[in-house]
């Protein structure tokens, strides 16, 4: 894939939780936040393709993470007790947040409440109830690597825009359309 010309941009989509210590950066990430975490591991796994058009992305901490950004979208397909047991697992918590521990990852969270859970059947359907829009709005790593992704093809995609904040870019864009509609009149 990288040796494709046409090639507008290339990544990833691997859940963190229990990658191999042997990918690249797992094995000195920094004590601090998990975001803080992956972003380190997604640099090390870049820097082994020097690219500029590859962005590697690592789910913080699973696909199943976003599924918390609004648990009662989907709650319908399971138990209301245990779908109150689940809510409370992780009250308070940001989606990208939940912990990422063999005890504490999204999937077992879910699969020790929800034990009728699977993955490949009430996963993609749960997203859908949930919208893109809310999942973006709770999870600004996936925010900031789909706005990459958004943004791959348009006009000025030479530079790397792998450090842009896409609130700045939503900023720009709500000011280009402003500034559109003033001329028009």
């Amino acid at each position: 894939m990288l040796g494709a010309s046409h090639a507008a941009g290339i990544t990833t989509f691997i859940d963190y939780y229990a990658l191999p210590n042997d990918v690249p950066g797992m094995a000195d990430r920094p004590k601090s936040s998990a975001r803080d975490r992956v972003e380190h591991v997604e640099e090390a796994i870049a820097s082994q393709f020097k690219d500029r058009r590859f962005r590697p992305y690592l789910m913080l901490h699973e696909f199943e993470a976003m599924l918390f950004t609004n648990v009662q979208r989907w709650q319908h397909r399971f138990d209301d007790q245990a779908v109150a047991r689940l809510k409370n697992d992780v009250a308070g918590l940001p989606p990208e947040d939940i912990n990422e521990t063999p005890q504490g990852a999204p999937s077992k969270r879910i699969l020790r409440r929800l034990t009728d859970y699977e993955k490949v059947i009430h996963g993609p359907a749960s997203a859908r109830d949930i919208g893109l829009t809310a999942i973006r709005d709770a999870c600004p790593h996936f925010r900031s690597w789909l706005a990459w992704a958004e943004g791959l093809g348009d006009p000025g995609d030479d530079e790397d825009r792998r450090d842009e904040d896409p609130d700045d870019e939503l900023e720009k864009a709500g000011a280009s359309k402003r500034t559109a509609r003033t001329r028009r009149r």
